[in-house]
């Protein structure tokens, strides 16, 4: 149930700040709704900057009401593409295909708003699988990115026989999208939290990356952003030394999972 437009301009009337964290994740669904919204910031004059979450494929059949809302303000999209593998897209049942998540990424850098890739990480995957995916996010320009490790969450479609969990089921810290919860069945454990760390690297630290970090960032905030991204790293070497010492006997197995 979607909340009352009124109720919503009425509360961001009442915030002070100028950047707005929309959480809501189906924000961007109902055209007519968004319609209404920025009716009603330009009515009231309202001038923030927004982030929030939106669907590749309402995005590919909306480049206009984006590029109305970007006039609004809005500066940051976070999409949960999920991949830009076609078998893996059909596996998670999204209703979306690779070319609609490439036109999302074209119209989001042709009216240059950021874009917060959401991907997930198959336990299958070896190598040559993360430098294929680091190739596409580099031709896409996406520079903000979430990898999430495949993770079988209670209520999902996904079941793994309890031999190939890595996570105990009451272990709950853990199960937090970051941790590797399945054995991958191609690489190690360490091994595979080494090319995600790889592939984080290679896709935050391109030279034009930094480069616009620095032009656009004020100081402050750059400082805070390399700190966290050294906590970042700091937390993937703790798994993997995690990983290696409450599962040093796990090598590469074949993943048993089941739809």
């Amino acid at each position: 149930m979607q909340r009352d437009i009124e109720d919503v301009i009425r509360e961001l009337e009442s915030i002070n700040e100028e950047e707005i964290y929309i959480v809501d994740d189906d924000f961007l669904a109902d055209r007519k709704y968004i319609e209404n919204f920025l009716s009603l910031l330009d009515e009231r004059n309202i001038k923030k900057k927004y982030l929030l979450y939106g669907r590749a494929d309402f995005i590919a059949k909306n480049p206009e009401l984006i590029a109305r809302f970007r006039d609004n303000g809005l500066k940051t999209v976070i999409v949960g593409f999920e991949s830009f593998f076609e078998e893996e897209l059909e596996s998670f049942d999204k209703n979306i295909d690779v070319e609609t998540n490439y036109k999302a990424i074209e119209i989001l850098n042709e009216l240059e708003v950021d874009c917060y890739a959401t991907i997930i990480l198959s336990p299958d995957w070896d190598r040559e699988q993360f430098r294929r995916l680091e190739i596409i996010l580099k031709e896409l320009k996406i520079h903000y990115v979430n990898l999430q490790p495949l993770t079988p969450l209670p209520g999902t479609d996904f079941v793994v026989s309890k031999d190939k969990l890595l996570i105990e089921p009451d272990d709950y810290a853990k199960w937090d999208l970051a941790h590797i919860s399945i054995v991958p069945s191609k690489l190690s454990v360490a091994e595979y939290y080494k090319e995600l760390l790889r592939l984080y690297g290679k896709v935050l630290f391109q030279s034009w990356v930094l480069k616009k970090y620095l032009l656009d960032i004020p100081l402050k905030m750059l400082l805070k952003t390399i700190v966290g991204s050294w906590r970042v790293r700091r937390q993937y070497q703790m798994k993997m030394k995690e990983a290696s010492r409450y599962h040093p006997d796990l090598q590469k197995e074949e993943l048993i999972c089941q739809r």
